[in-house]
């Protein structure tokens, strides 16, 4: 089974992002200090995806953990039969993604990243860290988006997001976990040759783990790469 590195999971990576101008810029994960405690134990929400990768008519598998908390998710992500294929952290302005088969990452801001999109601009509004919590409204997105509704489950509704002028389709789903709906499935096709699922395997609300699990850390001698 073919492993996951940078180029070609960078547009799975970066659909999930929002597209708004950056306030804050943090630091890479290699550059953080001491300061940052890593003993003892947080509470956040967890996520496990199987998620699928198909690029050039090549399929990767993996699963996809993803750690919320207020201000950021961490990502981690393994092949079934390989070694960790990426981890990394993401904020409402900045993303950075290693990826330990080439020692390569990715740290952008997500505005940055939107204007070297394919479609330009078509990602604005679109925030993983907000649409993880709650269902979609179209006051999330740009004016141009076209936000469909399907209620034909209603235990699991359905919404379809696309762009004019733009071959970029993506599909979530929810169902409702005690008080809140939350992300169960994800489907995106950039109308070529890239398409990213994700199916939610698990999800645990407010469960503990160790600070350290939230500041995944960059090689110094890693080699950055951009999308």
């Amino acid at each position: 089974m073919a492993r996951i590195t940078a180029r070609p999971a960078i547009m799975a990576i970066c659909l999930l992002v929002v597209g708004c101008a950056p306030t804050y810029k943090a630091p890479p994960m290699h550059e953080q200090t001491a300061k940052t405690a890593s003993t003892g134990k947080v509470k956040v929400d967890a996520y496990l995806f199987n998620a699928r990768l198909r690029r050039d008519g090549k399929p990767t598998s993996f699963r996809l953990e993803l750690l919320q908390t207020d201000s950021a998710v961490v990502l981690g992500g393994r092949g079934y039969l390989g070694r960790g294929a990426l981890k990394g952290r993401m904020t409402a302005d900045s993303l950075e993604i290693y990826f330990p088969a080439t020692n390569e990452y990715l740290y952008e801001s997500v505005a940055d990243m939107v204007v070297s999109s394919f479609c330009p601009g078509r990602m604005q509004g679109l925030n993983l860290m907000r649409l993880l919590r709650r269902l979609p409204q179209a006051s999330d997105f740009n004016v141009d988006a076209t936000l469909e509704r399907d209620d034909s489950d209603r235990k699991r509704p359905r919404f379809s997001l696309s762009w004019p002028d733009c071959p970029w389709r993506l599909q979530l789903a929810y169902n409702r976990q005690k008080t809140s709906w939350r992300l169960q499935e994800i489907r995106f096709d950039d109308g070529e040759k890239t398409s990213f699922t994700a199916k939610r395997r698990s999800f645990k609300e407010q469960t503990a783990v160790t600070r350290k699990r939230l500041k995944p850390a960059v090689p110094v001698d890693a080699v950055r790469v951009s999308p």
